[in-house]
């Protein structure tokens, strides 16, 4: 959640997100923080632009809604 949280305050390089969830959580080793970040992009919650940075997506709902069809398809 610091993460989600950092990234919804305008926070967008990675140093700048980890050392504010640090602050929430307290330390987090890279490989660990790097797979959170990771995790929270292929789960499609934030992207990665082309110059590194992190954000959230724009249309969140519709992604939400067709991850969770696809997931939970009868």
């Amino acid at each position: 959640m610091a993460i989600l949280q950092a990234i919804s305050l305008g926070l967008k390089s990675w140093s700048e997100i980890k050392h504010f969830a640090e602050g929430v959580a307290g330390d987090i080793p890279d490989n660990r923080f790097n797979s959170l970040l990771q995790n929270l992009v292929k789960c499609g919650f934030i992207e990665r632009t082309e110059n590194g940075e992190y954000g959230p997506i724009e249309n969140l709902l519709p992604k939400a809604i067709k991850i969770l069809h696809s997931k939970y398809r009868t």
